[in-house]
């Protein structure tokens, strides 16, 4: 029999075919066709939509400002690779997330990693602000750990106002004393001996004052041991 070539029809379309089979037929809004194109590269203009899939569901467009890639349907926008990572990066390579097979997934600031996940967790480079709570969950023991690396290295904790001014809580000294202290002046420090106490230690809570104080009224070689309660004190 006869095998078709091209088809064209009046005020209708007009067709090609390969081996007797259609390939592209036009339509009123475009072309369709059947089987793959193969191009050396495709240009479409501002807000025009390069969509994929029987009901549209993926799409491609740049509305003259920015790019879009939307999945417009029901399921997942998968982004995938077998081997290596998944990138976004800057137009000159500068990474900005590298997610890596079977590894980490690594956030990066003006080409500089500054979040890692690990097989345990995370690790963070520089800074780590929280305005919200640090909540330790799940069972067993937790650990706080801080690297100091060197003996004379130390761990603050600070409090900073509104103001942006910081204070000082507490200080640990790796090797070494463990102070805190109040209103910025340190009340308690651990020496190797036990703990020094910086004016009074005072012993109750039935008033602002304690029931017992033990301190020294710095201005003789005393020791004072007051009772504020009704009671006796007993030695």
């Amino acid at each position: 029999g006869n095998e078709h070539y091209f088809v064209g029809f009046a005020n209708d379309y007009a067709g090609l075919y390969f081996d007797n089979s259609q390939k592209l037929k036009t339509t009123s809004t475009g072309v369709l066709v059947t089987g793959q194109i193969v191009s050396d590269g495709l240009s479409v203009g501002d807000s025009d939509i390069v969509k994929f899939g029987s009901h549209d569901d993926l799409q491609i467009v740049h509305d003259g400002s920015n790019s879009f890639i939307t999945e417009n349907g029901t399921g997942n926008l998968v982004i995938s690779t077998t081997a290596g990572s998944i990138r976004t990066e800057k137009n000159t390579g500068e990474p900005m997330i590298h997610a890596n097979v079977d590894g980490s997934v690594d956030l990066y600031y003006d080409n500089n990693k500054k979040f890692e996940t690990t097989s345990g967790g995370a690790q963070v480079t520089g800074s780590f602000n929280i305005t919200g709570e640090l909540n330790l969950t799940q069972n067993g023991a937790k650990f706080f750990d801080v690297d100091t690396l060197t003996n004379s290295n130390s761990l603050t904790i600070r409090h900073r106002s509104d103001t942006n001014v910081y204070e000082t809580a507490a200080v640990f000294v790796a090797n070494g004393a463990a102070s805190f202290t109040h209103n910025g002046t340190t009340r308690l420090a651990t020496t190797s001996d036990g703990i020094n106490i910086s004016h009074i230690a005072q012993i109750g809570t039935s008033n602002d004052q304690g029931e017992l104080r033990i301190g020294h009224d710095g201005s003789s070689n005393r020791a004072r041991l007051v009772s504020n309660s009704s009671n006796s004190l007993e030695i």
